[in-house]
């Protein structure tokens, strides 16, 4: 199961390694095959990344409801603190 955490982590990734195929095509590497290997070394890596993240999604724990100390969640019962005499 992933969280929202592992979540946020893979889209993040995702973007970097997106930006850096962004980054490389911006600069004109005169066609050189040592340039076409890495674009597509980035491609892959762009698009596995990016299927890691629809594969985490479709994998995601539903979120649990929290219980907050406004309403009673942390040492109280009935608005009361425990451990006192009432």
């Amino acid at each position: 199961m992933m969280t929202d955490r592992h979540l946020r982590i893979l889209r993040l990734m995702a973007h970097q390694r997106q930006r850096e195929l962004c980054n490389y095509e911006a600069v004109d590497h005169g066609g050189e095959a040592v340039s076409t290997d890495r674009r597509q070394h980035l491609e892959q890596a762009a698009t596995r990344s990016s299927a890691r993240v629809v594969d985490a999604q479709a994998r995601r724990r539903p979120r649990q409801k929290r219980v907050s100390r406004a309403a009673g969640g942390c040492g109280r019962v009935g608005g009361r603190r425990l451990g006192r005499a009432a």
